[in-house]
């Protein structure tokens, strides 16, 4: 590999680095703002190709899941409160 591939690479690598980052922050606003939970998918779909075969692959990954699995559970709670599990009442 030479020295302008080299430099390529960790171009890209530090664009999509950065991506990830941006990606956790909109997790994070998430508590706040549930739009960006739905824009921090967005961008992992659109931009997973560009990960394929490297180490930030798992991030992208993980990131996918932890929206999935968030869904799940927001959904599992708002389903329960019906019956009152997921208010979190004290037994009578």
């Amino acid at each position: 590999m030479n020295g302008s591939t080299k430099a390529i690479n960790s171009i890209h690598s530090d664009r999509e680095k950065t991506i990830a980052m941006v990606v956790y922050a909109l997790q994070a606003l998430s508590f706040l703002f549930v739009i960006t939970f739905l824009v921090a998918v967005i961008i992992n779909y659109v931009k997973r190709d560009d990960v394929r075969n490297s180490w930030l692959e798992s991030h992208y990954r993980w990131q996918i899941r932890t929206f999935w699995f968030s869904l799940l559970w927001i959904a599992i709670g708002y389903l329960t409160t019906f019956i009152l599990i997921g208010y979190g009442l004290p037994p009578k």
